[in-house]
């Protein structure tokens, strides 16, 4: 593996757990209100478990953001794949065990919905923005030599090239 694949590895595998994960949501989506309607032949409680598959994003989005600037974004988003993980992986299993009331149904989709709207937001926890190194050097000067009420050595559309010259922190 080269250095280039090397630095690329936690970026993809980011992104391959992001797809897997925005799959199973878009399935679940698909298929609860299938299944409901399946189970129980009533419209109005396949409407009701759509409407808890969607109050979770309002409230979620609403109040789970101070979880997610409490315990930071990367575990908040593990722990909302993992909640939902196991709360739609429980459905099947509590279906085909002891079954499944409609009750803990609405509850196990409200769950596993809860906290995937404040990680799923692309915002400045998941992508902060970085500055140029100190002593990026650009245009035969260093950052650190300018004059005090001059733009900085490395500018917005220059530092990035400066940056891939040294190694990132």
């Amino acid at each position: 593996m080269t250095l280039a694949t090397s630095r690329r590895a936690p970026l993809l595998g980011l992104l391959v757990g992001h797809a897997v994960s925005l799959t199973g949501n878009m399935l679940t989506l698909i298929a609860l209100p299938l299944y409901v309607l399946a189970e129980t032949d009533s419209l109005a409680a396949t409407g009701l478990a759509g409407a808890f598959a969607t109050a979770p994003v309002v409230l979620g989005g609403a109040f789970g953001g101070v979880l997610v600037d409490r315990i930071g974004y990367r575990r908040a988003s593990v722990l909302a794949d993992l909640v939902s993980g196991v709360t739609i992986a429980a459905v099947p299993l509590l279906h085909a065990t002891v079954g499944l009331p409609f009750p803990a149904l609405l509850a196990l989709v409200f769950v596993s919905g809860l906290l995937d709207t404040p990680v799923r937001r692309p915002g400045p926890r998941c992508c902060p923005r970085r500055r140029p190194p100190p002593g990026c050097r650009s245009n035969g000067r260093s950052a650190g030599s300018r004059p005090p009420n001059a733009a900085p050595a490395c500018s917005a559309r220059r530092w990035p090239a400066c940056w891939s010259a040294r190694s990132a922190p």
